[in-house]
């Protein structure tokens, strides 16, 4: 996160909202964190300097949100693999998903795609215009039934917010389905969850452009 970016406090006296950068609330964050207290308010009162009572806890504020999706393709899984590791069909994913510009990477079982994307409406106000969305996928090598799993990490380029998890694919559906889960955090004290709810669609709308374009590419 760069610059001001400004989050809306009240302390407990009723005193007008105030604008406080993200520094103000990290610092309060960490004094919380070493058992000290936070100060949130920039009046002139005592809880410019204490917050009073039972103080919100670390796991709490920074907690993340899980994330799950569903994919199913009308072939077998080997075939599935060999589309997800094809630099053609990884860079029509980033066509599909209106980059503004993009660079695919294959090096054997890892994939890496980066895309500058317009930002959502709900995040543009802390994250500028655009955004640039890195993926790196890493897959493992194949079971005798031809299941593979994958470690999936995504990061926002400037921006504290990561995606972690875990890529599995595996015979089923109409021939194989690749099912996905893991934890969007964004860490900003404070601030995070609401951002997480702001961004896990655009997350959950990428990998429907993954099954839209695998199911036009395994037809083809």
């Amino acid at each position: 996160m760069t610059g001001p970016d400004p989050a809306i406090v009240r302390c407990s006296r009723g005193h007008r909202s105030e604008t406080v950068p993200a520094s103000v609330l990290t610092a309060a964050l960490n004094n919380m964190r070493s058992g000290g207290p936070g100060a949130i308010c920039l009046d002139d009162c005592d809880e410019r300097r204490t917050i009073k009572g039972p103080q919100p806890r670390v796991d709490d504020i920074m907690s993340a949100m899980n994330i799950s999706s569903h994919l199913d393709f009308a072939a077998q899984p080997a075939d599935v693999f060999a589309m997800m590791t094809d630099q053609k069909y990884l860079e029509e994913v980033c066509v599909a998903s209106e980059s503004l510009s993009y660079n695919v990477s294959v090096e054997g079982s890892i994939t890496r795609t980066s895309r500058t994307l317009p930002a959502p409406d709900s995040a543009a106000r802390f994250t500028g215009p655009q955004l640039t969305v890195n993926d790196e996928i890493v897959w493992g090598d194949p079971s005798s039934d031809g299941s593979r799993s994958a470690k999936v990490t995504m990061t926002v380029l400037g921006q504290p917010v990561t995606f972690k998890g875990n890529q599995q694919l595996t015979a089923g559906g109409r021939g194989s389905v690749v099912d996905v889960s893991g934890e969007l955090k964004v860490a900003i004290p404070l601030l995070g969850r609401k951002l997480e709810e702001s961004a896990a669609p655009a997350v959950m709308a990428g990998y429907r452009t993954q099954q839209e374009v695998g199911d036009r590419w395994l037809t083809s």
